[in-house]
């Protein structure tokens, strides 16, 4: 009986520990992971088929940053240069808006000028870290472009 005891007790445990490990946050928790925080870009690969990624931003982008509001009832969306311009005149700022599928899963940024036009899915989100894959099909393969943020 001890057996069957200490069997069930283990099991109990490693579903548990299993169920946090890939347990992916609520929607609810999701806005609240991504909202009023400063995500600073640190980096941008693309991997098309069996190629090796390679990475793509420069270090001018390094210190752009973005950030999701709520504003009056609406989802907002700003992007700001830092100080590592890559181009005239050095104060970029673009603004428009994002929404978050039901399930948490994707999200989507719409603005005319937003640099990352375009509905995401998120591949990482926690308090300081943000993660987002673009993905498509092309004729030499999958395409994936993921873009890394980190809270600072």
């Amino acid at each position: 009986m001890k057996r069957i005891g200490l069997l069930l007790l283990l099991g109990v445990g490693s579903a548990t520990i299993w169920g946090r490990m890939y347990h992916k946050p609520h929607p609810d928790r999701r806005i609240e992971l991504l909202l009023n925080r400063r995500w600073t870009w640190i980096s941008w690969t693309e991997k098309t088929g069996n190629q090796q990624a390679l990475e793509r931003i420069l270090p001018c982008m390094r210190d752009n940053v973005i950030r999701f509001e709520q504003v009056n009832g609406q989802n907002v969306y700003t992007e700001d240069s830092g100080r590592q311009d890559c181009a005239e005149p050095s104060a970029f700022r673009s603004r428009g808006s994002w929404n978050l599928s039901q399930d948490g899963q994707v999200l989507t940024i719409t603005g005319r000028t937003a640099t990352f036009e375009d509905s995401w899915y998120i591949a990482e989100l926690t308090a300081t870290h943000l993660k987002l894959a673009y993905r498509t099909t092309t004729s030499q393969g999958p395409f994936v472009m993921t873009m890394t943020f980190v809270q600072r």
